[in-house]
């Protein structure tokens, strides 16, 4: 009994992150923020701005977790109109559910063993990365950490941090298409 109680546990958790991850694909659009206003701003005020409009995005998505029979379901807006994001930000939404279910247990296992981040009540507030500078990655030919791999060889995941409301980001490659994924770096720039 002790065993099977302890694999729907896991299996809930990988549900859990499975779905916050799959569900900020680049199609959503809850509480969009016009990008447009913030490139109208002068320099020195657009990274403020840029963080607010993060902040709105991510508590809209923390407020629209909701559990149910065993799954979490999460619907979160995908940061593309927010100013200055990649459009270079490969579509996965093709990838095979083994490669995905396979990034999203290396992830957590990296946010629960590595970093030893808390769960929270609504497990982790995870999801494929929305702030712009760190989606720069996909436009630049120096792609700092990771240096050598391709576009549709990277993936950005940001998490909540053991601080609420603060984020930071788990830079996830793979050799190829057909490659495990793999946590390489983490922090709050790839260039680091």
């Amino acid at each position: 009994m002790k065993r099977s109680k302890k694999i729907m546990v896991i299996g809930v958790i990988l549900m859990s992150l499975t779905f916050s991850v799959g569900c900020s694909s680049r199609n959503g659009d809850v509480n969009s923020v016009d990008g447009e206003i913030i490139d109208k701003l002068p320099e020195d005020q657009k990274d403020t701005e840029l963080d607010k409009a993060l902040a709105s995005i991510r508590k809209a998505r923390k407020e629209s977790i909701k559990s149910k029979d065993g799954g979490t379901v999460v619907i979160s807006d995908n940061g593309s109109r927010l100013p200055g994001q990649s459009e270079n930000i490969p579509d996965f939404s093709n990838e095979s559910y083994e490669m995905s279910e396979q990034r999203a247990k290396a992830i957590l296992d990296y946010i629960e063993n590595e970093l030893k981040v808390s769960k929270r009540e609504y497990v982790y507030d995870t999801s494929q990365c929305l702030d712009p500078r760190m989606n720069a990655i996909y436009d630049e030919e120096d792609k700092g950490v990771a240096k050598g791999y391709e576009n549709e060889n990277i993936w950005i995941e940001e998490y909540e941090t053991e601080s609420d409301n603060v984020y930071s980001y788990l830079i996830v490659v793979r050799d190829s298409k057909d490659s495990p994924w793999k946590i390489i770096h983490h922090g709050n720039s790839y260039k680091e």
